[in-house]
Order: C-alpha cells, then sequence, then structure tokens
C-alpha cells in the first residue's frame, strides 16, 4: 500500500501549529480511497505514552525540534475545535475548504467542556464533550451527503421529533477538485441512550438468559430470520425476528446445547 499527502489546509489555533489533511492511501489492488487526518505541530516532547502513541512523525525546522501528533489526542485541539461549534468556522489551503457548521442555533461552551476520545471504533474517531455532545469525525471520506447528518439535520430543524440525539453540527471538506465529503458530525449526548446491540441482547436475555451470557462471552451468534449475521453495526427495525446460533469453526460439529431457539 502507498499513502501520499495531497492537501493541507492550516488551521487558526492560537500558538499551536494545526493543519488538516487529506491524504490518498493505494491499496495492493491499485484502489485509492481519500483519508482526512487533522495534526498538531508540538514543539516538545510527548508528556506519557499516550501521547507517544498518537504520535505521527517528529519533525526539526530552523533548529526547533517537536513531534506531529493526531490532531484529536490534543486536549487543546478538541477545546478549540468544540468552541468552533458555537458560531462556524472556515479554513482553505491548496485549494481545498474544510468547515465547521453549526446546526440550528449551533452549541456554545463546548471549549470549556472536559472532552475525551472513544476508543470502540477503528474506522471512524469519537470525541465526547462532558455529558453534552458527542463527535464522530469520520476517517475514511466517502463523496457527497451522509444519511445520518442529512436525516438528522431536517429532524432537528424541521420536525419537533425527538426519538434521535439532535443534530448540533456538521464538518465538511470540499477537494481542489470541487468533490465534496461530510467528514464529521457533532449530536447532542443523550444520557442513558444505548444501541441496537444492546437492544437485541436484552431481547435475546429475555427469553433465554444462558444464550445471552453465550453471546457475550463470544460463544454464539445473533442473527435474523434469514440467518444473517447480526453485530454491533447492524442496524435493527422494530420487530426485528432474532434467534441464536452456535458459533462454530470450520468443520465443526459440537452439539448446540439449546436446541432451536427460533
Amino acid at each position: 500500500a502507498d499513502a501520499r499527502i495531497v492537501e493541507v489546509i492550516p488551521l487558526e489555533l492560537g500558538e499551536d501549529r494545526a493543519v488538516v489533511t487529506r491524504l490518498i492511501v493505494t491499496n495492493g489492488a491499485g484502489l485509492e480511497q481519500s483519508y482526512q487526518l487533522p495534526l498538531v505541530a508540538l514543539a516538545r516532547e510527548p508528556r506519557d505514552t499516550h501521547d507517544a502513541a498518537a504520535v505521527v512523525a517528529r519533525v526539526e525546522t530552523a533548529g526547533e525540534r517537536g513531534v506531529l501528533l493526531d490532531a484529536l489526542e490534543d486536549d487543546a485541539f478538541r477545546a478549540w475545535l468544540g468552541g468552533a461549534f458555537a458560531t462556524g468556522a472556515a479554513f482553505k489551503g491548496d485549494g481545498a475548504r474544510w468547515t465547521v457548521e453549526p446546526v440550528g442555533d449551533g452549541e456554545r461552551g463546548l471549549d470549556a467542556v472536559r472532552s475525551e476520545v472513544g476508543r470502540a471504533e477503528q474506522s471512524n474517531t469519537s470525541v465526547r464533550y462532558g455529558d453534552r455532545a458527542m463527535l464522530k469525525l469520520f476517517r475514511r471520506l466517502e463523496h457527497g451527503e451522509n444519511p445520518d447528518v442529512e436525516i438528522g439535520a431536517f429532524l432537528t430543524t424541521h420536525t419537533r421529533f425527538r426519538h434521535t440525539p439532535p443534530l448540533l453540527g456538521v464538518i465538511r471538506y470540499r477537494d481542489a477538485a470541487g468533490a465534496s465529503y461530510v467528514t464529521g458530525m457533532l449530536s447532542r449526548l443523550l444520557a442513558g441512550a444505548r444501541d441496537g446491540w444492546a437492544l437485541a441482547l436484552d431481547a435475546v436475555r429475555a427469553w433465554k438468559p444462558a444464550e445471552a451470557d453465550a453471546v457475550s462471552a463470544g460463544a454464539r451468534l445473533i442473527t435474523d430470520s434469514r440467518g444473517l449475521p447480526i453485530d454491533a453495526a447492524t442496524p435493527l427495525q422494530a420487530g426485528a425476528i432474532l434467534r441464536t446460533v452456535p458459533r462454530r469453526g470450520p468443520g465443526a460439529d459440537d452439539p448446540d446445547p439449546f436446541g432451536d431457539s427460533a
């Protein structure tokens, strides 16, 4: 695989130097994919092992040494980004444009809220701002509108529907060729909110607790009525019919201790 930086957009981040870069990654089959990578340049060594793990490169310029850090791992950058959702911000570089857009009245004061980076996701990065908001930054860029943003913006600004988290802001990227991408979304954090996977486990636990425990331990799979596996990323519809089946390796023929659980 090969990766190259094709665009760099400088950001105004006080005394720190920060940029948003767009990378093109080419895999072994020759297919190209765009990614965004915000970076912060720090004129110091990492403070701890956590900071050290986020270092992208060590740099030296004009006799000054420092590191390039994944920007979302920097407290000051996360605070600055949270504050940008209050009124919006726009930056240009290499013919590209990166914008932070509030939705509705925006969300003020996030720059003063303690933030932390989630560790569960791999293709995206989530940042939690206290008990107020959740930012999802999309690392891999896809052309066009994002359905979650499009639907969320409509429900937030044109309806009184409040059964999904209100959309508070959007980050967009337009490259030098004019292609547009949704690169991030800020949503209201709902205390006690649960995802479809947790609800699926609850549904199984309600009729066979031992099977739910087996699913949690990785010994069984949850499937839909067609027999297709369901995982934490699968959207579930109301009234979905669920069942569990043994997780078996190639050639395994162990009997199912729970029998038919349709």
